[in-house]
């Protein structure tokens, strides 16, 4: 048995062909010009496996058995499988009856002269042999078709069943996977059309605004809705194992309905591997549509799963540096850029998280921060009655942005806005969660600033109540309270005056209480407590009331209870300008008829009306 071992180039005619060929060692040269004209044309045998078409001669009933390897060629540069596959066995027993598939010949060796077989993949792909021994001394004819690998010479008078017949490869070390074009040192020069009718590859040059052009094209005649138009497929078929043999990535059109002359629709896809023949990882479909992570887009960019965008961005503010920009160019003024955050669940529960925003940094140890964050949450599921809530937070103290944490809450049970609250209890509520303290609780400040100093009635801050005053939507405000600056402001003046105005009459606000700076309360008409009033907190405190018009000042009490003035003995009280002194001592009634002691009790009672001040104490 002899094995001859495929050196992938023209090689001299030898038992054991390791050289290539010279014009001295050979004096047969039709095959080598039938098969350089063949290449020449694009039909050559290729080096796939290493193996491919190796040949091992040995004898088998009497006959020389060639069991020769399959491999792959080109076919007028269509690439193709001879044999039953790449690496394969293919038995070809050398009889006097042998049949490559045109009709019985003779194969076997003759006493008359040399007879030459040639080996070659036919039209069919099968491996067979050309020749016969009635010709001799001669290299046969191929058919077309024929891919030419090698000359086998049947030695005048051998043995039928030698096993060292010589053979002359016609191969190439050409691999598989690789193709060569024509250039020089400026660059291609290829110029026309290469037509590879079997795979439906063309290309063609061109010029100015066409350049070169690359064409796949099927050949199925009724393309249909998944058909394949073409495809380019990446992979390391000259590797060795399970995964890494496989398609690791490729790219295909395939019809997305049945062609006519009027439909043409096409998507392109997108395949990659990782431990499996490559899937569809994105789509371009038919209307433009990409998909990544989802087989059916329905907008122009349909992502399933997570996207991560970087933007170096600049120093100006302008849109320039955007990590995302969402354009709307319709005129239309109910039309705008929109953010959708979808979560398709097929059971939704309260309390899902629906959509999040976050807005990420590092800190000063190289780690990934949430500094703040948007998110959305189920409230209500109920069909008709469904209600959201949003959350709003920025990180404090290094503590995780959550739904107990987040510092404005806008809840769609209540319609309200809690500020530190996840469930206000009013329209606003403004909490504080910290220790109560003389300095804490919830707080709401009101201010002005516009990078001028205040000036004197220049108003700090408004907070007006109002409410419609017919079906059409008309507000009107019916109190408000304003603090006003009462002096132009510096380092050592700030003050300021609260004023209380209501509404009376057809939208007339009127200032009904002035509390001003210097602790003072000024009621713009009269004044009705419901219970007791304290004056002062302090000996030089001073209360004027004062009439109008030139009218006395006048305390009208009820008919009922009256007016009482102190509620005990030890309460002072003076008139005038006196300083005001507790209740005087008794003074005792005149008795008996008697005038005798009526001077002192007067002088008693004329002196307890001059300490109270209601007379003077001189003339």
């Amino acid at each position: 048995m002899t094995t001859t071992l495929n050196p992938h180039f023209l090689s001299e005619l030898e038992a054991t062909p390791t050289a290539q060929i010279t014009d001295t060692v050979d004096s047969i040269h039709s095959g080598i010009v039938k098969a350089l004209h063949l290449a020449a044309r694009g039909t050559y045998a290729l080096k796939d496996t290493g193996a491919d078409f190796d040949i091992t001669q040995s004898s088998y009933s009497s006959v020389t058995r060639l069991a020769v390897k399959g491999g792959k060629a080109y076919r007028d540069g269509a690439l193709v499988t001879l044999g039953s596959g790449s690496g394969s066995t293919n038995n070809i027993d050398c009889t006097n009856t042998y049949d490559p598939g045109t009709g019985q010949v003779d194969v076997t060796p003759v006493s008359g002269g040399d007879v030459y077989l040639f080996l070659v993949g036919n039209s069919s792909d099968a491996l067979v042999l050309r020749g016969t021994n009635g010709t001799t001394g001669k290299v046969p004819e191929l058919v077309e078709g024929d891919i030419p690998i090698a000359i086998v010479k049947v030695v005048a008078s051998s043995d039928d069943d030698a096993t060292d017949r010589p053979i002359q490869y016609l191969t190439t070390s050409k691999v598989a996977n690789t193709v060569s074009v024509g250039y020089d040192s400026s660059g291609y020069t290829e110029a026309g059309n290469i037509t590879g009718s079997a795979s439906g590859l063309l290309y063609s040059s061109g010029l100015t605004t066409v350049g070169a052009v690359l064409t796949m094209a099927t050949n199925e005649p009724s393309v249909v809705n998944n058909d394949v138009l073409g495809r380019i497929n990446f992979q390391a078929p000259l590797d060795t194992g399970a995964d890494s043999d496989l398609v690791g990535a490729s790219i295909a059109a395939v019809a997305q309905d049945t062609f006519s002359d009027t439909v043409n629709s096409t998507a392109l896809i997108f395949q990659t591997g990782k431990s499996e023949t490559a899937t569809t990882k994105m789509i371009i479909d038919e209307d433009g549509n990409v998909g990544i992570g989802t087989a059916t887009p329905t907008v122009a960019l349909d992502v399933t799963g997570h996207i991560h965008a970087t933007s170096t961005g600049d120093d100006d503010g302008d849109t320039e540096g955007a990590g995302l920009t969402l354009t709307n160019t319709n005129a239309g003024s109910a039309t705008a850029p929109d953010i959708v955050m979808y979560r398709n669940s097929a059971s939704p529960v309260v309390d899902d998280f629906i959509g999040r925003i976050d807005h990420r940094s590092r800190n000063n140890n190289s780690q990934d921060v949430t500094y703040a964050s948007s998110f959305a949450r189920i409230v209500d599921i109920t069909d008709g009655s469904e209600d959201g809530r949003l959350y709003i937070g920025a990180m404090s103290d290094g503590e995780v942005i959550s739904n107990t944490s987040a510092q404005i809450v806008i809840d769609g049970l209540t319609d309200s806005v809690g500020i530190g609250a996840e469930e206000p209890d009013a329209k606003l509520e403004v909490r504080d969660s910290t220790a109560s303290s003389a300095t804490q609780g919830g707080s709401l400040r009101l201010s002005a600033n516009d990078e001028a100093t205040m000036a004197s009635g220049h108003r700090l801050g408004v907070i007006e109540f109002a409410g419609a005053e017919d079906a059409s939507d008309t507000m009107t405000v019916g109190a408000r309270i304003e603090a006003l600056c009462d002096a132009t402001w510096s380092s050592s003046e700030n003050g300021a005056s609260l004023l209380f105005y209501t509404t009376d009459g057809n939208a007339t606000q009127s200032e009904v209480l002035k509390l001003d700076s210097d602790k003072l309360a000024t009621f713009s008409a009269g004044a009705t407590f419901g219970g007791g009033i304290t004056v002062g907190s302090g000996a030089s405190s001073v209360t004027t009331l004062s009439g109008g018009g030139g009218s006395p000042a006048t305390i009208v009490t009820d008919t009922t209870s009256g007016l009482m003035i102190g509620t005990g003995p030890t309460q002072k009280l003076g008139f005038f300008a006196t300083t005001p002194v507790a209740q005087q001592a008794h003074i005792a009634d005149l008795g008996g008829g008697s005038l005798g002691g009526a001077e002192t009790t007067v002088n008693d009672i004329l002196g307890a009306l001059r300490t109270l001040g209601l007379i003077a104490t001189s003339p």
